[in-house]
């Protein structure tokens, strides 16, 4: 488990390829409310988010979600559909 503190939480992953990317970090605090936080950010295997976002935060246990995915649009049948495959790597958290 890893400590979510006041400030920026800089995040680091291997494996970058330049395909897209996102961040998920979500949150339930102790009284079961709950935040999330969704980055879309490069994927060159780094990123901060703000502390603008963190300091927001409940003080609670939570996970952070890193996804590398490639995607396409389509029409099918006259509708739109994405297509999206990719693999993601969890941590879970906690913020005092």
């Amino acid at each position: 488990m890893f400590p979510i503190l006041d400030g920026a939480l800089d995040v680091e992953w291997s494996g970058a390829d330049g395909s897209d990317a996102a961040l998920f970090l979500t949150l339930t605090g102790e009284d079961e409310t709950g935040a999330v936080v969704i980055c879309i950010v490069a994927n060159d295997g780094s990123f901060s988010i703000p502390a603008n976002l963190i300091d927001q935060l409940p003080t609670g246990t939570g996970t952070l979600l890193v996804e590398q995915y490639n995607w396409t649009e389509t029409t099918v049948g006259g509708r739109s559909l994405a297509l999206f495959a990719g693999s993601a790597g969890m941590g879970l958290g906690m913020k005092p």
